[in-house]
């Protein structure tokens, strides 16, 4: 059996799911989050969205093991 493909999320719904502001969505897609536009509209991948998370939380506790 084959997975089915993950449906990406209006903006408005996972900036609710993940307390984002429209400010740091804004800056995540600048930093490299993927999202795809129709029309007016921002659509994401929740599972983009835990990645790019994970990925931040990893590169700030890096940064902070190397500051004395």
């Amino acid at each position: 059996m084959s997975a089915t493909p993950e449906c990406p999320l209006p903006a408005d719904f996972i900036m609710k799911k993940f307390g984002l502001s429209r400010t740091s969505l804004w800056r995540w897609r600048k930093a490299g989050l993927p999202c795809q536009s129709v029309g007016a509209k921002l659509f994401l991948k929740e599972s983009d969205v835990a990645r790019f998370i994970a990925e931040q939380d990893a590169k700030t506790k890096s940064i902070k093991e190397v500051q004395p």
